[in-house]
């Protein structure tokens, strides 16, 4: 079964001009769960309150809505910079999100990035980042495995920075590179297909992954990509962008792909809420086309 979800900002369902925009977080989620929506992901940082993050759970919890969370650690919990004084902090977080389970009733998709190299604040080379990063997944994946059984660890794929690595590299931000990172884990992958497109953009990966990819794809964020005068653009609804989405949501269909797809597209993109659900609605039912319809042509499909 595929559960569809929807991005949303946690700031911004308590800031006033947005519920003014939009509305108050209890009928965004009764509205969601109409429009088809099993779930919401939320971004949080190291600095989120678990307060906060549980209480607006329980908010779309009573309404039937589980939750997925993607952290941010750009700051002192960076993979790029991991060591044993981080667990701490990491183990904070994860304490949260085996929280938000045990309110859902459903297990916690958990979205990690790989970290990056020869950026700001730490400046990391390239080789130091890459062993940082696969202990960092080493020692989450190993920590979810025996103490929070119910937070399913994803490393997402990365927006790569350019094609040369000779200056910053997100880690991750290939095919071969997100498996690399995980490689004696258990984990599995968060495919972002706006950044996966970015990357064969910038010629460095071919356009489609293979079964080994394919295989560890647990979680996708699914969205377009658009042209603008300074170059491609993610995030905007499934279309007719750049990304060629359709191939993506093909192969994962070879593969008999079940798990969860999340529109990750924010909300302000949108005009209201009626917006919002309009394309909530679409993008479930563009998706539909090839996790639940009897499609014998596959040229169809990519057309």
């Amino acid at each position: 079964m595929i559960y569809y979800g929807q991005k949303l900002q946690l700031n911004d369902l308590y800031d006033p001009k947005w519920t003014e925009r939009f509305t108050e977080p209890l009928k965004v989620a009764i509205a969601l769960k109409q429009a088809g929506i099993s779930f919401v992901e939320l971004p949080i940082g190291e600095e989120t309150k678990t307060d906060t993050i549980l209480d607006i759970t329980r908010v779309f919890t009573n309404e039937g809505l589980f939750v997925s969370l993607h952290p941010y650690l750009y700051k002192e919990l960076s993979p790029e910079i991991f060591n044993e004084s981080k667990i701490p902090g990491l183990i904070e977080m994860l304490s949260t999100a085996q929280e938000v389970s045990e309110l859902t009733g459903f297990p916690v998709p958990y979205v990690l990035h790989g970290g990056r190299a020869r950026s700001e604040p730490y400046y990391v080379d390239l080789g130091n980042a890459i062993s940082h990063a696969k202990a960092f997944f080493s020692w989450v994946d190993d920590t979810c495995n025996s103490q929070f059984g119910s937070v399913i660890p994803l490393c997402e794929t990365q927006t790569p920075w350019d094609a040369s690595d000779r200056e910053m590299v997100r880690l991750g931000d290939t095919f071969q590179s997100c498996l690399d990172l995980i490689q004696d884990t258990d984990m599995g992958i968060c495919w972002d297909f706006g950044h996966t497109y970015r990357s064969s953009y910038l010629k460095k990966q071919q356009e489609l992954p293979d079964d080994k990819f394919l295989a560890r794809v647990q979680h996708v964020h699914a969205h377009d990509t658009i042209e603008t005068g300074e170059g491609p653009e993610d995030h905007f609804p499934l279309g007719d962008g750049l990304a060629p989405w359709r191939k993506y949501c093909a192969e994962l269909a070879r593969y008999k792909y079940s798990d969860s797809i999340l529109l990750e597209i924010n909300p302000t993109r949108f005009r209201d809420l009626d917006d919002l659900i309009f394309f909530a609605k679409d993008g479930i039912e563009r998706l539909k086309v090839f996790f639940e319809e009897d499609i014998s042509d596959s040229d169809e499909l990519l057309g």
